[in-house]
């Protein structure tokens, strides 16, 4: 169980866990509360990647975040991006892994972006950008994006001087309520 704030890692990002690079992170049976990103993005959890950087083109491209088995993320909070979890540029180019990241049987409550202000700053709860993800069997409850978009769910592409590659992410059997 992660209760925050984690002083450590607020101006990244990742109030609870912070993930960078070629990272591969399995998270099960877990509680993510109250874990505050106020200066960054990805209250609870922030895995970030910069592309056609020398360290990215030396990455083998397979990283992976898999959060399952009754998770949850309650009240945590981030300034622009990801109330609970934030991926950027977290794409895998293994033909047996293309979604990345995939999160199934886990609760959203609570969780708030105070000052989104952009596309790719929204997600009251989980922000996915030039991400490859697949989320199964997930509740989503009263998240809020104050002045940004998707109070629960945000699917953005940052694109630019990056990588243009499209988010690419599925739903399936996942409820939204009052968010």
């Amino acid at each position: 169980k992660l209760h925050g704030p984690c002083p450590g890692f607020v101006p990244f990002g990742g109030g609870g866990i912070m993930l960078a690079a070629d990272w591969k992170c399995t998270v099960s049976n877990s509680t993510f509360t109250e874990n505050q990103a106020p200066e960054a993005m990805g209250g609870a959890i922030s895995f970030k990647r910069i592309p056609n950087t020398p360290e990215w083109n030396a990455l083998p491209n397979s990283p992976s975040l898999t959060v399952n088995s009754g998770t949850q993320f309650v009240n945590n909070s981030a300034m622009e991006g990801g109330g609970a979890i934030l991926t950027f540029f977290v794409n895998s180019e293994e033909t047996s892994n293309p979604g990345a990241i995939d999160i199934s049987n886990s609760v959203f409550q609570g969780n708030t972006l105070p000052g989104a202000t952009t596309l790719q700053g929204g997600g009251g709860a989980v922000n996915f950008n030039n991400s490859g993800a697949k989320m199964t069997n997930c509740e989503f409850t009263s998240n809020v994006s104050v002045g940004g978009p998707g109070g629960a769910l945000t699917i953005a592409n940052a694109g630019g001087t990056y990588d243009p590659s499209p988010s690419d992410v599925t739903l399936e059997e996942c409820t939204f309520h009052l968010n």
